[in-house]
Order: structure tokens, then sequence, then C-alpha cells
């Protein structure tokens, strides 16, 4: 909130956001002043992309007001972190309930439309626990044994 009251009163030119979409704070300022989302070039994209450990996203026109057209961006996927030494059970079931209930999740934030087991592919950063990696390769999303820590 307080990024987006120094951008309304001039005092910031720019706001880079990490957050899931819709950010309460873009809607509530395209609400009060204009708002110019910005997106990438493909150039742009692959440069920031081969760089760092993100994504290509496209944030859907039908998300804020000032969108004519699909913006694309960047993005940093969410991922739950456990310790190696948490048992491979428990992790097995959190994985279970989270990606086999995406529609309560939706419920509290739409920004959880996302986390769908599809998007295993998008985590090129972190190695997997032995209980996550069970769940997704028994549920045919494959996770290579060089990738299991």
């Amino acid at each position: 909130a307080d990024l987006g009251t120094q951008l309304q009163d001039g005092l910031i030119d720019v706001v880079a956001f990490a957050a899931g979409i819709p950010i309460p704070a873009v809607s509530q300022l395209e609400v009060q002043t204009d708002v110019n989302i910005i997106g990438m070039t493909e150039e742009e994209l692959k440069k920031i992309t081969d760089a760092f450990p993100v994504a290509e996203f496209t944030i859907p026109a039908s998300t804020y007001q000032s969108l004519d057209e699909p913006s694309t961006v960047v993005s940093m996927w969410n991922f739950a972190i456990a310790n190696c030494d948490v048992s491979e059970s428990l992790v097995y079931e959190m994985v279970k309930t989270t990606m086999e209930n995406n529609d309560k999740m939706v419920s509290i934030h739409k920004a959880a439309r996302t986390s769908v087991p599809e998007n295993y592919t998008k985590n090129n950063v972190l190695p997997w626990h032995p209980g996550a990696a069970r769940w997704f390769n028994e549920n045919g999303y494959e996770i290579p044994a060089d990738r299991i820590k």
C-alpha cells in the first residue's frame, strides 16, 4: 500500500511486484490514478529467464482494468520448502492435500489457480524432497531421480 501511495504521489515512477495476481494494490491504484502495466519483449524475456530462476508468465487482459491485451512478464513460482529431515510421509501428505484440493485454495486467493500439478516443470531451481517427488511420480508427473535430494 505504501508503494502505491508513493507512486500515486509521484515520489516514485515504477513499482515491481512479486505477488499473485490480481494484486490488490494495483487494482486499488487503477481506481485512483492511471496505471501502465509494462510487459516485456521476447528479447527482454529471454535475457531475464536465462539469467534468473523465473519463468515466462502472461497476465490475462481481464485481470486489470488498465490492460487492453495480455501482458507478458516473468513470474517466480510458489514453492513449498521442506528441510531434508522432514519425513517423506509427511511431505507426501502435504503435497497430496495441496495438489488435490486446488479449488479450496483458489477460494482463498485466485493466484492459487496456477498451483496445480501441471506446473511442476516450473521448478528448475530447487531439488525435490523425496515425499513430494513420490506424489508427483505416482500421479504421472515425472521427477528425474537426479533432481531428488
